[in-house]
């Protein structure tokens, strides 16, 4: 009916169909500079927590990604219940629900967001396993299984025996990488 309207034509009315179904399919969908500004600010917050005692943007975020429906973040802490509690009770995050290893909620952009919680000894495993594709985690536990650790999500191990590292390169280099 818009092409009928003078100063419409067809390919006018074609333009806004193809506007309109371009805005459907990033419905819900932000670009970095907004991700980012929302990990930013929560970062901000996880970090004025005195239980928290390092955060760090992972998955999408922290991999530079274009186009985002959600972001997640990681924060190493000794007290999980007392930062589940600070952030349920901030106004950053609408509709917190709390989920195996955090917590998830909206930001006022309408962006979705999960904040991961792990120990401190846990934290450099959890970085690596929170933000490499399965593909790329499962071909970094190859090297560590040929000189016999063991990687997964609750950790790294040797012998059955948790082993600690301090930092994501250390992970690297004890895969030989």
């Amino acid at each position: 009916s818009l092409a009928a309207l003078s100063g419409f034509g067809k390919k006018s009315a074609e333009n806004i169909l193809k506007g309109l179904e371009e805005l459907k399919q990033n419905l819900g969908k932000v670009r970095i500079n907004v991700a980012t500004q929302v990990g930013e600010r929560l970062l901000g917050f996880l970090a004025e927590l005195p239980e928290v005692e390092r955060a760090s943007p992972v998955g999408r975020l922290r991999c530079g990604s274009e186009e985002f429906d959600r972001i997640s973040l990681l924060a190493a802490t000794s007290d999980p219940k007392r930062v589940i509690a600070a952030i349920t009770a901030t106004e950053l995050l609408d509709a917190c629900t709390e989920i195996d290893d955090g917590v998830e909620g909206t930001s006022p952009e309408l962006l979705k967001v999960m904040i991961h919680l792990c120990t401190p000894e846990l934290y450099p495993v959890r970085l690596h396993r929170l933000t490499g594709a399965h593909d790329h985690c499962f071909m970094v536990g190859i090297p560590l299984a040929d000189r016999g650790y063991v990687i997964g999500d609750d950790g790294l191990f040797r012998d059955g025996a948790p082993v600690h590292v301090e930092s994501e390169e250390e992970l690297y280099a004890l895969a030989g990488m």
